[in-house]
């Protein structure tokens, strides 16, 4: 009976071992948590193992376990074993660490608290955390530097000394492949390189770098201190989240760029060069080696694949987290946060100046981008070229004569490094994606995008300056008001060149020349002159365009020249400062108040654009002569104005347009006098916050209309009702002068031509009645505006602040005993007999209200 029972046990024994004899290759990728092992090709065949009491002492502190030999201070493992001290065994189709788990139910491998990794080999470094380093082979933690100490023989090379030194001098990643005397061999046909640390997802053909492991087709499962689809992406110790990826992390206390090799691109190395014109292919996408394109993995688009898939959006793709919340919007779009803009939020936009860096391009400190490898300029468009860079899709070719290299520019775009776009043949060069656009007149202009500014769109807002070449506004709050200069640029706009500590600054290409008394002076590139080279000669009549505003053609047929002022800046020659916002400008270096937008003039002058002379200041007889009149007193001690060319009015306030004065045509209030060589007319070009045929009328934006007949612009005269008139004029625009005697008026523009009879000149289109007091107004039921009340829109009548009409049309008047609710309408007045109310009715209207109208 004991013999059968014997017999029993040994039969159950060999069967036990039998159902679980399995390859040594079926090593399931070291460091899966959690995933089914794969197949793999025999190597050798192995049964399961128990722990053997054969142990030999190799070295000070190192123990070979399970019949492992000591070699060169090293074990060298039996078949069925593996790791530095050999305690690594078969646990199922996986491995087990006798030290570091347990097998439980020969299918996985339960760590001791303390252990880590899928086979419970390696020491947790820091206790109870739930992301850890973890340090294999028998190393020890260096908390310090968030690395491991190795174990002679063996690196840690961002793997927690995985990797062994073979013999021959390879590497050879433990947990994927064994060394050999040729090398590291590696143990299955889905494990390669030359260290064999990396392993192909059977599928998809992903491929997981640095002993990363496929938890699925499309992701890996990275050790610690790796990132990235394919866990390339290295986490740089000692610097806040910075990866580099195929790539070396810079040394500690250096530049956060990371060192590329080969034709890795990025401040990361994440991207891989594609074609010639600076393309890179991020996030594991492959380059179209024919097209120069990138093909993007599922998830990812944009031309460089760094754009994320949004969650709900499959045809949305959106960089730096622009990615809207999941809905059914279909025109949902990508919402940027600070600093990231434009329409896919790949643009980061620089705080304190008007740059934006593009290409993967970083802001520092709010100033200026820095480029990653491959690109460069102010911005990072700018493709490498020579010792330059070919901006606008520029090619960089090389001269057949001379052998260097230069660049091929497109389309308009034109300079050297094709950074400007030529706005037409006789207008300027615009910047920065700027728009060339033709106005009425025939002017070529820039019109700038973004933050740009300045006549050509290549400077940054600055209060009261333009900063160019990268200089960027000072605006911290000490006081200061300019332009901080970079790169060597000088001046109050960052475009001179100094002449040495005590010499000028020439700006516009100057040149610095010692004269024979050893100073300094600036020799100016025409069509620039002044003493630092900051006046445009604009033409042979001897206008100066000041300010850095540009010399441009204004007519078609090129006959006229004129100055296009930068922003901040206006005038015939550029000279004012805009101030405030509603378009005042200081002329004569008056001064501005940002805070009131009131100009602060230097004596004598005054007015609200400095422009004004003081005659007789503190006297009875005091006037102001406007537009730089000159004050001329005569033998009675009056004060009378001496006008400057192209003005007029008895206080030179009216800018005459044309050289017949017989046109009676003057612009108004800084209105410019255009000349058309076509029809041969003469008509003024308005200042933005002037308007009408004569610039008389002030703008004003609630509501929509004009206030004429005022010296100076003043935003409260614009109410609900109308115009404030004061004593400028009458009606609700306060167009309407005096004729005749009381109640004569000629409203809306109409002049008197006859003051003894009242009678005024023609109406313009749109107005009627003998004294022009009617304006058509469709939406109202009577279908006008009566006593020089104005048409809003079409539907609504204003009838004017201080006027004494009322009502829908203007035609209810409060005079008298007619007031309260008995109201004369449509024109009428109340009779002023005051024993009882009665209305005087217009011709064509009757009634006791003149309600009603007489059909003939």
């Amino acid at each position: 009976m004991i013999h059968e029972n014997i017999r029993l046990v040994i039969f159950l024994m060999i069967l036990y071992i039998d159902q679980y004899n399995c390859s040594i290759d079926d090593i399931s990728s070291a460091f899966i948590y959690g995933q089914k092992p794969l197949s793999y090709y025999s190597l050798e065949k192995s049964h399961i193992v128990r722990r053997s009491a054969s142990n030999t002492k190799c070295g000070k502190d190192l123990i070979c376990l399970n019949n492992g030999k000591c070699k060169d201070h090293q074990c060298q493992c039996s078949d069925h074993f593996m790791g530095h001290d050999c305690s690594i065994a078969r646990c199922g189709h996986s491995w087990c660490s006798q030290t570091g788990g347990k097998c439980k139910h020969k299918k996985h491998c339960q760590c001791l608290p303390r252990s880590g990794g899928p086979d419970c080999s390696g020491v947790k470094c820091s206790k109870g955390a739930s992301i850890s380093l973890i340090c294999f082979n028998g190393a020890t933690c260096n908390n310090e530097s968030d690395t491991c100490n190795c174990r002679s023989g063996y690196q840690d090379g961002g793997m927690g000394c995985l990797t062994k030194v073979c013999p021959n001098g390879d590497l050879c990643y433990t947990n994927n492949g064994i060394c050999t005397a040729t090398g590291c061999k590696c143990r299955s046909h889905l494990i390669n390189g030359s260290d064999c640390s990396r392993r192909t997802c059977e599928k998809s053909g992903l491929i997981c770098h640095n002993g990363g492991t496929c938890i699925d087709e499309k992701h890996c499962q990275c050790l610690y201190g790796w990132t990235g689809i394919t866990c390339n992406g290295r986490k740089c110790p000692g610097f806040t989240d910075l990866i580099c990826y195929s790539a070396t992390c810079p040394v500690n206390g250096s530049a956060p760029i990371c060192q590329c090799s080969g034709h890795a691109k990025g401040k990361d190395c994440s991207g891989i060069t594609c074609g010639n014109k600076g393309l890179a292919c991020y996030n594991g996408g492959t380059c179209n080696e024919t097209t120069s394109t990138c093909t993007c993995l599922i998830g990812y688009g944009g031309p460089d694949c760094r754009a994320v898939q949004c969650a709900g959006y499959p045809n949305l793709f959106c960089y730096n987290g622009g990615c809207p919340s999941v809905g059914h919007d279909s025109e949902a779009q990508c919402i940027c946060s600070d600093p990231y803009t434009g329409t896919d939020c790949s643009q980061v936009m620089c705080s304190h100046s008007a740059v934006t860096c593009y290409n993967a391009g970083e802001c520092i400190d709010g100033q200026s981008c820095t480029c990653p490898p491959g690109y460069g300029g102010v911005n990072c468009r700018g493709l490498p070229c020579g010792s330059g860079f070919c901006y606008n899709n520029g090619e960089c070719i090389t001269d057949k004569k001379s052998g260097e290299m230069k660049c091929l520019c497109p389309g308009n775009y034109t300079l050297s490094d094709c950074s400007g776009e030529k706005c037409s043949e006789n207008g300027p060069i615009c910047y920065n994606d700027a728009i060339c656009e033709k106005d009425k007149y025939g002017n070529y202009t820039c019109q700038c995008i973004g933050q740009w500014a300045g006549a050509d769109c290549s400077a940054t807002p600055c209060q009261n300056a333009l900063c160019y070449n990268g200089g960027y506004c000072d605006d911290d709050g000490k006081g200061k008001d300019g332009c901080v200069c970079v790169n060597g640029w000088q001046g109050i706009d960052c475009r001179g060149r100094s002449c040495g500590p005590h010499g000028p600054i020439c700006h516009h290409g100057g040149s610095c020349v010692l004269t024979f008394n050893s100073t300094f002076i600036c020799q100016c590139e025409h069509p620039w002159s002044g003493p630092t080279c900051e006046e445009q000669i604009c033409g042979t009549g001897g206008l100066v365009c000041l300010n850095s505003g540009i010399c441009s053609l204004t007519t078609a047929d090129h006959m006229s020249l004129t100055c296009i002022c930068p922003s901040g800046f206006t005038g015939d020659d550029c000279s004012a400062v805009v101030c405030g916002s509603e378009g005042n400008a200081c002329f004569n270096g008056g001064h501005c108040n940002e805070t009131t937008g009131i100009c602060i003039c230097p004596p004598p002058l005054t007015s609200d654009d400095c422009r004004g002379n003081i005659c007789g200041a503190g006297t009875a007889n005091s006037i102001v002569c406007q537009n730089d009149g000159i004050c001329v007193e005569n033998s009675e001690g009056e004060w009378t104005c001496n006008c400057t060319h192209g003005w007029t009015g008895p206080y030179c306030m009216l800018h005459m347009c044309g050289d017949d004065s017989s046109t009676n045509l003057v612009c108004a209030h800084e209105g410019n006098c255009i000349h058309s060589p076509i029809t041969g007319d003469y008509m003024c070009s308005c200042q933005s916050q002037w308007t009408g045929i004569d610039c008389s009328g002030m703008r004003c934006s609630e509501p929509d209309m004009a206030c004429y007949n005022q010296v100076d612009f003043n935003s409260n005269v614009c109410t609900p009702k109308g115009c404030d008139c004061l004593n400028d004029g009458y009606g609700a625009d306060c167009r309407g002068v005096r004729c005749g005697l009381e109640p004569g008026r000629c409203y809306n523009g109409a002049v008197c031509i006859d003051g003894l009879r009242g009678i005024c000149s023609s109406c313009p289109p749109g107005v009627n009645g003998s004294d022009c007091s009617m304006m058509i107004c469709p939406g109202v039921k009577s279908g006008y505006c009566f006593n020089g009340g104005i048409c809003i829109g079409g539907t609504t009548c204003l009838c004017g602040l201080r006027s004494e009409w009322s009502g829908v049309d203007c035609s209810e008047i409060f005079i008298g005993r007619c007031s309260g609710n008995y109201r004369c309408l449509n024109g009428g007045s109340c009779s002023n007999n005051v024993a009882k109310r009665e209305c005087i009715c217009p011709p064509t209207f009757e009634g006791p209200h003149c309600e009603n109208s007489i059909k003939h």
